[in-house]
């Protein structure tokens, strides 16, 4: 039977919420399992429990056979096996790269701690910094250098508390790429906190959802974007449109709904009636030429350009197709289509990018 790490606690902050972390994760297998959310949501202090850096105030805590954490019981982080990268490197700026890296290996030889830490800088790609001490190396290099010495001990559990946020976009698309690698190679199972979609979609293999101290959906990580489970989630995860409407008619997972002056067919369960929020990823909406002939798609509806916002090599386009809807095209399909605010246009949506949710109380 495989060892998992069980989180079921909650904890307080003095005059604030109590924040919550409910999942679990298997210790024997490699995977990144993300706790994303906004900022405040309660992500960091998860964290921070589980390196056992606070202290739970109800419930547990366990990994494998041993209980971390409980009423009455707190194992301490070196007792753990939990290497932990923040989100600032915190290197020790009098000592080299090495030394910094070989900081945590106080037990073994100096052999084999300078073996540990040359394989270790090695993973992340920055073996020739040995030497270099931490204002001589860029910022990048820095945070390559916090994930070596928190590998070097080889640990159990590897937390990552956005590690990627201090970093410009160059080098956190360069970084992102290097640690997935990183991660996948070493078979340490790994904890992030993100509120970044990009790199959570990057990154992880399951994703954990809160909001406000609350775990809302937890779940691999495509199918939880790809169908949230309630209007808060969808909102979290980023869906761009989020409307409401009525549902007309369910059955064997799909469902008619009425929304503005149109009608979907969208996935939702049977039992779902009444007012509803409809769901869908601009990266699901495909615009077509407005006279453009049927396809297999089950939803088609004609739409006028709104509003075009130039994004790097994308474009996102704001529709009107009796309610409102966004779009996200290529700067070509831009050209093609020659889209302008006024255009008129064909929304193809397949039925499996309209999700239905229950309307939030």
């Amino acid at each position: 039977m495989s060892a998992r790490l069980e989180a079921d606690f909650r904890r307080r902050h003095a005059g604030g919420p109590a924040m919550e972390g409910r999942f679990g994760l298997d210790l024997d297998a490699p995977g990144v399992l993300v706790l994303f959310g906004p900022s405040g949501c309660g992500k960091t202090t998860v964290l921070r429990a589980l390196a056992g850096l606070d202290r739970i105030d109800e419930g547990t805590l366990r990994a494998g056979t041993d209980t971390w954490a409980a009423p009455g019981r707190h194992v301490p982080p070196r007792q753990r096996r939990v290497g932990m990268v923040f989100q600032e490197p915190a290197l020790f700026p009098h000592l080299t790269v090495e030394q910094n890296v070989r900081f945590g290996l106080y037990q073994l030889t100096d052999a084999e701690a300078h073996a540990r830490a040359v394989d270790a800088l090695a993973r992340t790609g920055i073996a020739e910094l040995v030497d270099r001490r931490p204002h001589e190396i860029s910022a990048g290099q820095r945070q390559r250098a916090a994930l070596a010495r928190a590998i070097a001990p080889r640990p159990r559990l590897l937390l990552l508390d956005e590690p990627l946020s201090a970093l410009d976009t160059p080098s956190r698309e360069s970084l992102r790429r290097a640690l997935r690698a990183v991660l996948v190679t070493l078979g340490i199972p790994s904890i992030l906190v993100t509120h970044d979609r990009t790199e959570a979609l990057g990154l992880g293999d399951r994703v954990v959802v809160m909001s406000g101290g609350r775990v809302l959906q937890d779940g691999p990580i495509q199918d939880v974007f790809s169908r949230p489970c309630s209007e808060e989630a969808a909102r979290v995860l980023g869906v761009e449109t989020v409307v409401e409407g009525r549902v007309e008619h369910c059955a064997e997972g799909l469902c008619t709904v009425a929304v503005g002056a149109a009608r979907l067919v969208g996935l939702a369960p049977d039992d779902v009636s009444g007012t509803v929020m409809v769901c869908i990823r601009s990266e699901d909406v495909v615009l077509m030429a407005a006279d453009v002939t049927p396809t297999s798609a089950r939803n088609h509806l004609a739409a006028r350009v709104t509003l075009l916002e130039p994004d790097g090599a994308l474009c996102r386009v704001t529709l009107d197709c009796g309610f409102p809807l966004v779009a996200q095209v290529t700067r070509g399909a831009v050209a093609e289509l020659r889209l302008a605010p006024g255009s008129a246009v064909t929304v193809l949506l397949k039925a499996g990018a309209v999700q239905v949710v229950a309307r939030a109380a």
